[in-house]
């Protein structure tokens, strides 16, 4: 727990544990990004969700044209 830290040490923790969310999700997505781009998001077209195939498809002829 954080009841022993003082309020300038628990600002820290606050603060570094923010900072580390923000680049966890820059990070993921970056890394995720990839499948918004082709070839990567052919293979959505191939999602057993008939709805998300369809849309993923579109997208995939939309970036290509």
């Amino acid at each position: 727990t954080m009841r022993h830290l003082d309020e300038g040490a628990r600002l820290r923790v606050l603060g570094d544990f923010a900072r580390a969310r923000r680049h966890i999700s820059w990070y993921l997505g970056t890394k995720l990004n990839l499948w918004n781009r082709l070839p990567w998001s052919l293979f959505g077209a191939a999602h057993w969700g008939t709805g998300v195939a369809v849309r993923c498809a579109r997208r995939s002829l939309a970036l290509y044209a």
